[in-house]
């Protein structure tokens, strides 16, 4: 695989340029970035605190006068530039690599722009670095070194604005953050997700995740692949599809999570899955569509080894032909806030339980006043809920039998609802 990788040195500029220039590398004669002739009307960009748009694209790059030598890997400077555009196409994949210890190694806004899973755009930070707002599209990687930090506003990996599959992969030893949001938008009209796949480092800690999937199981997904931990400093949303998978060992952490079919009025299912611990130290909601049609659920699978949400507030349709809101266990969990309420249920709501999995809950209450209708489906042998401290039940249901008990006609399956 042809791989571009232009060499960023550091240099102090003696003047700053007054106006914003677009700078746009070719790699004429090698791959340093302080080389005239490797730039365009070869003239070096010139930090620190210019305006520069510096664009690193693989349709720019000239051959040099060895025939088969392409530089299309670079290295130096980053610092206090505008923005940073880096381009593969079919032939090669471009490599930003940061080799300057200047004070102020600042990307401004940052693009990476793939061509493929083989022809990738992508930053290797040698030393610290950060960046404002960051955007992939197709193909990106960030490769930080052991000890060193490469910091961005935020994160927007759209598979949406480019129609293809788009993935984010951070990696290294070192550590890759957002201080903003993590946006991870799915095709909405096709099958292309959009992942942020995270293989290596330290622990992750965005300000905020939003999963952006599509409406429809047949387009993309918006998907976290975990090797490594997350803490989110603040709230997850997830709209529309939306997959987390979190390693042995490792875990998610946030503050809240909502599964909202109601922000775009379409069908919203998250599936947590793998080896590892999603923990929400808030409330995990799981919102149906309010309107009255069309019928767009909202569903949460938990299928991870370990579960540890504060409290589920569950929110369906207050009409028994609308949406509902369905937790789906598939593996054994508890919720137990320690006094508060446990599990709210408002509207039509569902709560799944698997062939010998059991659910722990600490109190249960189905609210009357908001037409609370809770149906628990036993879906194999020995599916169980318990109630450890508190069953409340309205009588103002939907359909006058607040909570149902329903196993599979015809099985032996067995559901046993405890109150302790």
């Amino acid at each position: 695989m042809k791989r571009t990788t232009l060499v960023f040195a550091a240099v102090l500029a003696t003047a700053a340029i007054a106006h914003a220039v677009t700078a746009t590398w070719t790699g004429r004669i090698n791959s340093n970035w302080q080389t005239p002739a490797n730039w365009s009307g070869f003239t070096v960009p010139v930090p620190p605190g210019t305006s520069d748009d510096i664009v690193i694209d693989a349709a720019n790059l000239i051959v040099a006068q060895t025939p088969t030598t392409q530089y299309n890997y670079m290295s130096g400077p980053a610092a206090d530039y505008q923005s940073m555009t880096i381009t593969s196409d079919a032939n090669d994949s471009m490599t930003l690599q940061i080799t300057s210890t200047v004070a102020n190694n600042d990307f401004g806004t940052l693009a990476l722009n793939g061509f493929s899973s083989s022809r990738v755009s992508s930053v290797e930070a040698d030393e610290s670095a950060s960046a404002g707002a960051t955007t992939v599209r197709s193909y990106g990687v960030i490769d930080v070194l052991t000890d060193k930090t490469f910091t961005v506003s935020s994160v927007s990996i759209d598979a949406d604005a480019q129609s293809a599959i788009s993935q984010l992969e951070s990696k290294g030893a070192g550590t890759f953050d957002s201080s903003g949001q993590m946006l991870i938008k799915a095709d909405q009209d096709a099958a292309n997700d959009a992942i942020y796949k995270l293989s290596d480092g330290q622990t992750f800690t965005p300000d905020s995740v939003k999963f952006d999937g599509s409406g429809s199981v047949a387009n993309g997904e918006a998907i976290i692949d975990a090797n490594r931990s997350i803490t989110v400093t603040n709230d997850t949303v997830v709209d529309g599809y939306a997959q987390l998978d979190i390693a042995t060992t490792y875990a998610y952490t946030t503050q809240r999570m909502d599964v909202d079919a109601n922000l775009a009025m379409e069908e919203t299912r998250m599936n947590l899955i793998g080896q590892g611990t999603v923990d929400a130290n808030s409330t995990v909601l799981i919102k149906a569509d309010q309107a009255m049609t069309p019928l767009y659920d909202a569903i949460l699978v938990v299928n991870v080894s370990t579960f540890t949400p504060s409290s589920l507030e569950l929110f369906g349709s207050t009409d028994m032909t609308n949406a509902h809101a369905i937790l789906d266990a598939d593996q054994s969990f508890s919720v137990d806030d320690n006094g508060g309420d446990d599990v709210v249920v408002k509207g039509m709501a569902t709560i799944e339980v698997a062939d010998s999995v059991t659910v722990n809950l600490r109190d249960l209450d189905i609210r009357s006043a908001d037409s609370g209708d809770l149906l628990i489906l036993g879906q194999g042998a020995n599916s169980t809920v318990t109630v450890k401290s508190d069953a409340s039940f309205g009588t103002n249901a939907l359909n006058g039998q607040p909570l149902r008990l329903e196993a599979p006609s015809g099985g032996n399956a067995e559901l046993i609802f405890k109150v302790q």
